[in-house]
C-alpha cells in the first residue's frame, strides 16, 4: 500500500527523521542500535509502533494496530516502510552507510594478500552484497586488475537477478531483503538447498560464485 503524508510524526519530532519499529522484535531493536551507533549528528528519532505516537501513525495510515510486519521512517512527513525506510535511514548514519541505494551492489572481501604473508593457507575471498529494490535496475563495474566487468541486477515481482562476467576470483553473492523464495538458479541450474544459505532473520540469502554468474531467485 502507499502510505500517506504524516506531518504530524515529524512535528512531534521538532523536524527531524523519525524510525517507527516493532519494540518486541529482536532484530527490530538490534537496528536501532546500530543506527545510534552510527548517527554522528544525532538526528534520528525512535519510537516504538506499540507507543502512543506510533500507533497513533499506524490508525492515521489505517495500518492495524496489533500486526507489525514492518518498520517505517518518516522524513519530513513523507513516510516510507520495508527497504525504502532502511535506504532512507541509512543516509543520516556516518560513513560508509550514506553510500548505500536501493539497488546497491557492494563489492567486498580480502582480494589482496599485500601484508597477510603470516596468514598461513591465505587465500583470496571475495564478497558481493545486493541490496535489490523493484524498479531499479542495478550495476557496478568491477575492476579486475585487468579488466573492467560489470555486474548487473534488478527485481520484479516474481524475480530476483544478478548476473557478472568471470571476476577473477571465486566468492560469494550475498542478496538482501529475501524473506521468502521459492527456488534459486545459478548458471540455470536449480541449487538444492545444500547449495546456498538463507537467514530468515536477516532476510540474506548467500549464492557462492565462481567464473561467470548469472542467479535467478524466484519469489
Amino acid at each position: 500500500m502507499t502510505l500517506r503524508e504524516d506531518r504530524d510524526i515529524t512535528r512531534a519530532a521538532a523536524g527531524g527523521p523519525v524510525m517507527l519499529f516493532d519494540g518486541v522484535c529482536n532484530l527490530c531493536s538490534g537496528w536501532v542500535r546500530f543506527a545510534i551507533a552510527r548517527d554522528p549528528r544525532a538526528r534520528l528519532r525512535f519510537a516504538t509502533v506499540q507507543s502512543p505516537l506510533g500507533q497513533a501513525f499506524l490508525a492515521r495510515q489505517g495500518l492495524p494496530l496489533d500486526v507489525y510486519d514492518s518498520f517505517y521512517f518518516v522524513e519530513d512527513g513523507v513516510a516510507y516502510e520495508k527497504s525504502a525506510a532502511w535506504f532512507r535511514m541509512v543516509r543520516h548514519l556516518r560513513w560508509p552507510w550514506p553510500w548505500f541505494r536501493a539497488g546497491a551492489i557492494v563489492p567486498r572481501g580480502d582480494i589482496l594478500q599485500s601484508n597477510n604473508n603470516w596468514t598461513p593457507n591465505w587465500a583470496p575471498a571475495l564478497r558481493i552484497e545486493f541490496y535489490p529494490a523493484a524498479g531499479v535496475a542495478s550495476r557496478f563495474e568491477y575492476y579486475t586488475g585487468t579488466a573492467v566487468v560489470p555486474m548487473t541486477g534488478s527485481m520484479s515481482a516474481t524475480t530476483v537477478s544478478w548476473q557478472a562476467g568471470n571476476l577473477g576470483i571465486s566468492g560469494a553473492l550475498e542478496v538482501h531483503g529475501i524473506d521468502r523464495f521459492t527456488s534459486v538458479r545459478r548458471n540455470n541450474q536449480t541449487l538444492a538447498g545444500a547449495d546456498f544459505q538463507h537467514d530468515a532473520a536477516t532476510g540474506v540469502m548467500t549464492i557462492p560464485l565462481s567464473g561467470a554468474t548469472s542467479v535467478q531467485i524466484r519469489r
